[in-house]
């Protein structure tokens, strides 16, 4: 079962133009770039980490079109990206972004998180997130894990 997140949910709709992303905190090393539902967890973790000034965080908001004019400006800025997608890897919005980066040759370190391209057992949410490490402290692991390598 979904589980909505905002409390004023009864917002009026804004308009989202397509292939737009939004930076949802700036950074000066990493940035992470997530897409859906998930991009709330990685705000909270960020937060719990102390709101580390080496991460930046944008919601990409759409896999295609992809927003290539804030992705090349994240290129410029950051020495490492990190995508993050409560869906499959292989051939999902990680693969979108390492593609788009090779075409503009970017240097920098891009690190994929996600569902690897595998069967995964039935379960609620939570269990799911455990089995696939998208879980609140897998994420929390792996960024502090990033921020340490720095």
């Amino acid at each position: 079962t979904g589980r909505g997140v905002l409390q004023d949910w009864r917002a009026p709709f804004e308009k989202v133009p397509i292939g737009s992303s939004r930076e949802l905190k700036k950074g000066s090393k990493i940035a992470i770039l997530s897409i859906g539902h998930i991009g709330n967890m990685v705000s909270e973790v960020i937060k719990e980490l102390g709101n580390p000034t080496e991460i930046g965080h944008y919601d990409m908001r759409f896999v295609k079109p992809l927003d290539k004019n804030v992705l090349l400006k994240i290129f410029a800025e950051y020495s490492k990206v990190v995508t993050l997608e409560d869906g499959c890897k292989t051939g999902g919005f990680g693969s979108a972004v390492l593609e788009f980066s090779s075409e503009m040759d970017y240097s920098g370190k891009i690190t994929i998180i996600g569902v690897d391209d595998i069967f995964i057992e039935q379960g609620t949410t939570e269990e799911l997130y455990q089995l696939t490490g998208l879980d609140h402290i897998s994420i929390k692991n792996k960024l502090n894990s990033l921020l340490n390598d720095v």
